[in-house]
């Protein structure tokens, strides 16, 4: 992109909260029934425990646009450099089994 005056930045968040509130629940296919009771719903608009609020990711967009000499990737948060860290040295397949087993998933 750069042929055309076009800079590129790729931002690397980590675990970033969503701030989502709670609403009104609709019914899954039972299909995703495991997935639903693996992933819980989000029940209010704080910050989880051990997340970024949405505002540090914010800031790593306006820094990069502002200040031209900002690196091509920019990791966000210090859970995004541990992560990135371990894709770098795992494959696919591993990459995948590993965070499940972090964050519990068993789908």
């Amino acid at each position: 992109m750069g042929h055309f005056g076009i800079r590129v930045v790729i931002i690397e968040p980590g675990y970033i909260a969503p701030g989502m509130k709670a609403g009104e629940t609709h019914p899954a296919s039972a299909a995703y029934a495991e997935l639903a009771e693996q992933w819980p719903a989000p029940t209010s608009g704080s910050t989880p425990r051990g997340a970024t609020g949405p505002e540090l990711a914010a800031r790593a967009i306006a820094d990069s646009i502002e200040d031209p000499t900002t690196p091509l990737r920019v990791e966000v948060g210090d859970d995004a450099t541990m992560v990135l860290a371990a894709r770098r040295q795992l494959d696919d397949a591993a990459f995948e089994s590993a965070m499940r087993e972090v964050v519990g998933l068993t789908w």
